[in-house]
C-alpha cells in the first residue's frame, strides 16, 4: 500500500534516510564520504568505529508477520558536512548514514540505504532513501466499510523506491526545498484462489512526482526531542511529466510537539492530515500513521489522525512509554470527520543503544479495532 511496507520505511525515515546523489555515482561518493569521516573522527580522538551503531531489530507486525530487520548506521561527527566543530546546533542535529535489510516469515524481504544530513551549520538539510523489496501483502479495500475488510485479497508487490529531499533555511526555523519521489510497482494477484476459473494477473506501474517540501523546526534534538515543535509539509504533483503512469496530487502535513514535563518524563503529540486528488492508485493512497493494525488496512483518498505518547526514563538505559491515537479516513476532505473514528493505543519498553545520540531500540504492543500488533523499531515513532 501507500509507500508500501510502511513498517520498513517508517524505520528508515525515523532512523532516517539515503543520499541526494544519483544511484550511478552514489557508491563512489558514499565510500569517499566514509573515508573522510573516518579521518575527521580519528583527529578528534574518536575512531571510525566509535561512530558506528549496529542493531538487529526483531519484527512482529500484522502486515508482514515475524522477521528481522538489520540496521547499520554511521553517526556522523558534529563537524562533518561543513559544520563548525562543537557548534550548539550541530550537537543536537545528528547526521546519519546507513543501510538496512528486512526478512519476514511471509517470505517478504527488503534492503536499502539511507542518509539524513545537516549541512553548513544547519543552513541546509537533506534526506533520501534508495530501496528494493519483494512483499506478500493483503488488500483490504478502500474506506472504513470495505467488504474486503474481513476477507482481504492477497497479492504480491515487488517495489523499487527512490526519494530524495533537499531543503535550505529560508528564515529562523523554516526550511524549504524540492522533493522527488519515484516508485516502481510490480503487482501480482492470483484470482484462482477465489475461484478456479479466474486467472492470475501481473501488472507493472510507476508512480513518480515532484514538488516542494517545507519544515518548521524548533525541537531541541533531531533524534529524541523533549521540547519544541516540528511542522512538515509536502506538496507533490504526480504524472507522466515526472515519469509516472498516474495523474494525481498529494499534500501531506504533520505537526509534532514535545513537552518536557520533568527531567525523565516527556509528552509527545502529533497530528497528521493527508489529502489526495485525481486518479490516486490504491497502492499510494493516504494511510493512517497509527499503531495497532496492518498499515494498509485503512486507506482512502483522505486521512487524518491525532496521537499522544508519554515517555518515561526508568534508568540510564531503560525507558517505557504509553500511547493512544484516533484516526479517520474518507473519500473527500469534508467526509473525514463524518466517518467512524478508528481508535488505537498501547504501551512499550525501550533500551538505549546509543547514549550520545539518545537513540533507543524499542518494542511496542499496540491495539486497534479487532486487531493487535507488536512493533520493534530503532528511534522514536514520531
Amino acid at each position: 500500500m501507500h509507500k508500501l511496507i510502511a513498517a520498513f520505511f517508517i524505520l528508515l525515515t525515523i532512523v532516517l534516510a539515503g543520499t541526494s546523489v544519483s544511484f550511478a555515482d552514489g557508491d563512489a561518493q558514499w565510500f569517499d564520504a566514509m573515508e573522510g569521516s573516518a579521518e575527521v573522527a580519528e583527529e578528534s580522538g574518536k575512531t571510525f568505529s566509535d561512530h558506528l551503531v549496529f542493531a538487529p531489530v526483531p519484527m512482529v507486525n500484522p502486515t508482514l508477520g515475524a522477521g528481522l530487520i538489520g540496521v547499520g548506521m554511521y553517526m556522523h561527527p558534529e563537524e562533518d558536512f561543513g559544520n563548525t566543530e562543537k557548534s550548539e546546533d550541530n550537537a543536537t542535529r545528528q547526521s546519519i548514514s546507513g543501510a538496512a535489510a528486512m526478512l519476514s516469515t511471509n517470505k517478504s524481504w527488503m534492503t536499502g540505504v539511507f542518509h539524513k544530513g545537516f549541512y553548513a551549520n544547519d543552513r541546509f538539510r537533506g534526506t533520501a532513501y534508495l530501496a528494493y523489496g519483494e512483499f506478500n501483502l493483503k488488500y483490504y479495500g478502500t474506506g472504513d466499510d470495505s467488504f474486503l475488510r474481513d476477507r482481504p485479497l492477497k497479492y504480491s508487490a515487488n517495489i523499487t523506491a527512490f526519494q530524495p529531499t533537499f531543503m535550505m533555511k529560508v528564515s529562523d526555523n523554516w526550511f524549504l526545498g524540492p522533493k522527488y519521489t519515484i516508485f516502481n510497482w510490480d503487482l501480482g494477484v492470483d484470482l484462482s484462489k477465489l475461484h478456479p476459473v479466474l486467472p492470475s494477473i501481473n501488472r507493472s506501474f510507476t508512480t513518480a512526482g515532484a514538488g516542494l517540501a517545507a519544515e518548521w523546526d524548533t525541537t531541541d534534538h533531531s533524534v529524541y526531542a523533549t521540547k519544541g515543535g516540528r511542522f512538515e509539509l509536502d506538496l507533490i504533483d504526480y504524472g507522466d511529466t515526472w515519469g509516472g503512469d498516474f495523474d494525481y496530487a498529494k499534500s501531506t502535513m504533520n505537526y509534532a510537539h514535545y513537552f518536557g514535563l520533568s527531567e525523565k518524563l516527556v509528552l509527545a503529540s502529533r497530528a497528521d492530515l493527508n489529502l489526495s486528488t485525481g486518479s490516486t492508485p490504491f497502492f499510494d493512497m493516504p494511510f493512517l500513521h497509527l499503531r495497532g493494525f496492518p498499515y494498509a488496512k485503512y486507506i482512502d483518498k483522505q486521512s487524518a489522525s491525532i496521537q499522544g505518547e508519554l515517555r518515561y526514563e526508568l534508568s540510564k538505559k531503560w525507558a517505557t512509554n504509553v500511547f493512544g491515537g484516533l484516526g479517520w479516513i474518507g473519500e473527500t476532505p469534508d467526509e473525514l470527520l463524518k466517518r467512524p473514528v478508528i481508535p488505537t493505543g498501547g504501551f512499550g519498553v525501550r533500551y538505549l543503544i546509543a547514549e550520545e545520540q539518545k537513540m533507543y531500540l524499542g518494542m511496542d504492543v499496540a491495539f486497534g479495532p479487532g486487531s493487535q500488533a507488536v512493533y520493534f523499531r530503532v528511534g522514536e515513532w514520531f
